[in-house]
């Protein structure tokens, strides 16, 4: 995610997200990063191989890596700003033959406290796009 207030606001909702739950996280270039399930990046950076299986972008621009990934999930707000980024993401994924899903999240969950967007839409590029040599392949 390029945007560093919407990194950090995505930080704290994995910390607070239930009263009694959390989702253990670092900063993708914290020492424990080999060690944790989750990892915060606001740029490309080396990965341990075993996080390599799900991104979630939150920027509004196609990451140049995604390829490396299993799985993507794009998270789209319901902004008009936000929408119109989400389906130049769409356009592009669908371009280059990755298999889609989208999931409307909005309909299903109550919005969030203040004044922070919740997500519209989620699309998964599945598995397996033609231009890789097997799941989206590691450039």
């Amino acid at each position: 995610c390029e945007d560093a207030i919407r990194l950090r606001d995505f930080d704290e909702a994995l910390w607070t997200f239930e009263p009694l739950e959390f989702i253990a996280h670092v900063p993708a270039a914290h020492p424990l990063a080999a060690r944790t399930p989750v990892l915060l990046a606001a740029r490309d950076v080396n990965l341990p191989d075993s996080h390599y299986e799900v991104l979630i972008n939150l920027g509004q621009v196609l990451p140049p890596f995604f390829s490396r990934f299993e799985r993507v999930l794009e998270l789209v707000g319901t902004g008009d700003d936000d929408r119109e980024h989400g389906r130049e993401r769409f356009r592009n994924y669908k371009h280059r033959g990755y298999p889609l899903a989208t999931h409307d999240v909005a309909s299903r969950r109550p919005r969030p406290p203040g004044n922070a967007e919740p997500p519209q839409v989620s699309f998964t590029p599945a598995r397996g796009g033609p231009d890789t040599a097997g799941p989206w392949g590691r450039s």
